[in-house]
C-alpha cells in the first residue's frame, strides 16, 4: 500500500483531439529549457464507487478501481487543501484483485464504515510528460470519456502534478499556467473528475 500527498493544478476543455495540445506543451517546456525526463501514453478505465447516499462525493472524497487491462489498482482520495490554485489530496493506493478487497480497502482508509457500489465509469487515454525544474513534476494530457447506459461524453483535461510528503501552495513553472489558459484555451478547475462524472451520470 502507498500513501502520499498529491498536489495538482487542473485545467479542462471540451474537445477530443489532444495531439496539438501535447505538441504545444512539449514546445513550451523545451523553449523554457525545462528538462523533459520521460514521455508515455497509456489507456485505462476508472470505475468509481460510492455509497447509495453518496457519502464519498459529499465529503469530496473518491474511491476508484483503475483497470489497465492486465492489472488493476484501487485508490482512495481524501482532500487536504483546496484553498489556492493548487489542490492537495491524500492519495492511498493498492493493487486490487476483487470487489471484496476494495470494500475492505475503503473500510480501512475512510473515516466512516459504508457499503459501496459502482456509480460510474470514465475511460481515459493519458499522455504523461515528466519534467524537472526546481522540483520534479508530471503534466498529463487526458482524453476522458464519461460512459453511462450507452451514452458518452468526452472532454480533455490537463493536470500538473507534484507528489510530495506535504501540501504545496503554489508551483514555480515559468508561466506554464498562463500558457495553458491563454494559448491552449483551457479553463482552471478544482472539481474532481469523479464529481463531474457523477453529476453527468445523474443528469442522464
Amino acid at each position: 500500500m502507498e500513501s502520499h500527498i498529491e498536489n495538482e493544478m487542473k485545467f479542462t476543455c471540451k474537445g477530443s483531439d489532444t495531439s496539438p495540445i501535447i505538441s504545444g506543451v512539449l514546445a513550451f517546456l523545451h523553449e523554457n529549457q525545462f528538462n523533459v525526463l520521460k514521455q508515455s501514453e497509456k489507456s485505462y478505465c476508472d470505475h468509481y464507487f460510492d455509497s447509495s447516499d453518496y457519502q464519498l462525493f459529499k465529503n469530496n472524497c473518491s474511491a476508484r478501481v483503475r483497470d489497465y487491462g492486465n492489472k488493476m489498482k484501487m485508490t482512495i482520495k481524501i482532500p487536504v487543501s483546496n484553498d489556492g490554485e493548487v489542490t492537495s489530496r491524500r492519495e492511498i493506493e493498492s493493487e486490487c484483485n476483487s470487489f471484496v478487497e476494495l470494500q475492505s480497502f475503503v473500510k480501512s482508509n475512510y473515516a466512516e464504515s459504508i457499503a459501496i457500489k459502482e456509480v460510474g465509469c470514465l475511460r481515459t487515454v493519458r499522455n504523461s510528460i515528466i519534467f524537472q525544474t526546481d522540483h520534479q513534476y508530471t503534466i498529463t494530457i487526458d482524453l476522458c470519456s464519461m460512459v453511462s447506459a450507452g451514452d458518452k461524453e468526452s472532454f480533455m483535461e490537463i493536470e500538473v502534478e507534484s507528489i510530495d510528503d506535504d501540501c504545496r501552495g503554489e508551483f514555480e513553472l515559468n508561466g506554464l499556467q498562463s500558457y495553458i489558459v491563454e494559448r491552449l484555451k483551457f479553463i482552471p478547475v478544482n472539481e474532481s473528475k469523479y464529481s463531474r462524472l457523477l453529476k453527468w451520470t445523474r443528469s442522464r
